[in-house]
């Protein structure tokens, strides 16, 4: 292999591994983090946020949430 070769190889790998280290750091940090967003999103209230005519509630993200954890509970005890 030539230099030439050698730098677009070495090039591709560099953009490969900026490929997958920020997923990897968002996984990290999830993994690291879950018990205490976990305890948020079991003590959180309905929110509202209105922009423009717009308007979200996390009342929807709530009630799944809580289904997730009843789901976790189920398989839990299934074992």
């Amino acid at each position: 292999m030539n230099p030439d070769q050698w730098l677009k190889l070495i090039g591709v790998a560099v953009s490969l591994i900026s490929a997958c280290v920020w997923p990897a750091i968002i996984i990290f940090i999830i993994i690291y983090f879950r018990t205490p967003i976990r305890k948020f999103l079991d003590n959180m209230s309905e929110m509202s946020v209105k922009v423009g005519d717009v308007e979200a509630t996390d009342r929807i993200c709530h009630l799944l949430w809580r289904r997730y954890r009843y789901s976790e509970k189920r398989s839990i005890s299934k074992r």
